[in-house]
């Protein structure tokens, strides 16, 4: 996919978006949110990330995640979700269970299109919480101009939210990734610029070690300040038609800890990536 075909997908997509709707539901972030960036998803997880990364690779797969909760030694069900994935398409499924509080759900629909190298993605997500549903959208681009280099990105939350009666105005996040060793070494960053006044609110940077079939990360997330704030690390094991991984994440800012696992089953992928080649 060429960087002007697009650019032309993102310019439609941002027209479409223009029409956004501010979300007054609370949620939880979504689990690959704790421990991947958004330059390193490639399959069913990117709906919640970076939706120009669903075509990525040419993938068919159905996965499911859990999340537990340790707040002073209190350890609760977090959330849980479903992910279905096809040939660019995504639908993912959230339910979030807030401690001292209602329960929420999210769903994000989403669509890439490209190839390996270069796409352009949107998405929809919607959060229904105390009876009420609203939705922001996501948009991306990605471009890989050399095996080296992986660029990426996003416009998140269009139309704002609100979450745990804070509002999370739209941010825009440029990422980077540096593929090392052939590929076996990764090391990326990237950042939250608020949309409104291109200020930061949070970078993010991390590493992947692939070993055969195991694939190891970490990744820390710090302030504007560079004041860091979270720390996590995860373990993934790919075969042929399954996919398992198993993530930890500590916060300083709420003293709170995180521990997830996931699973995919990838079926046969299709002949042909909606709007790949």
């Amino acid at each position: 996919m060429t960087i002007g075909r697009a650019a032309l997908t993102l310019a439609v997509l941002l027209a479409a978006a223009t029409r956004a709707r501010v979300a007054a539901a609370q949620f939880s972030a979504a689990q690959p949110a704790e421990y991947l960036l958004s330059t390193d998803v490639y399959d069913g997880r990117a709906v919640w990330l970076q939706p120009a990364a669903l075509s990525r690779r040419q993938e068919a797969s159905v996965a499911a995640h859990l999340t537990l909760d340790r707040a002073a030694r209190d350890v609760a069900l977090a959330d849980y979700g479903l992910t279905v994935a096809s040939g660019g398409f995504a639908l993912g499924w959230q339910h979030d269970r807030q401690r001292g509080g209602p329960d929420g759900t999210a769903w994000a629909l989403g669509l890439g299109l490209g190839d390996g190298r270069g796409g352009a993605g949107f998405a929809r997500r919607w959060y229904r919480f105390n009876g009420s549903t609203h939705g922001t959208f996501d948009i991306g681009v990605r471009f890989q101009p050399r095996a080296l280099v992986d660029l990426s990105l996003l416009w998140r939350d269009i139309g704002d939210a609100v979450v745990r009666d804070t509002v999370h105005k739209a941010v825009i996040v440029p990422g980077i990734a540096l593929n090392l060793l052939g590929g076996r070494v990764r090391v990326g960053g990237e950042s939250d610029l608020v949309a409104d006044g291109l200020g930061t609110s949070e970078w993010r940077a991390g590493a992947t070690l692939a070993l055969g079939v195991f694939t190891l990360r970490a990744r820390g997330v710090f302030s504007s300040g560079l004041d860091g704030r979270e720390v996590a690390a995860s373990v993934e094991w790919n075969g042929r038609r399954a996919r398992l991984n198993g993530f930890g994440a500590r916060s300083r800012t709420d003293d709170r800890e995180r521990i997830g696992v996931s699973g995919a089953v990838i079926a046969q992928p299709p002949t042909r990536r909606f709007g790949g080649r």
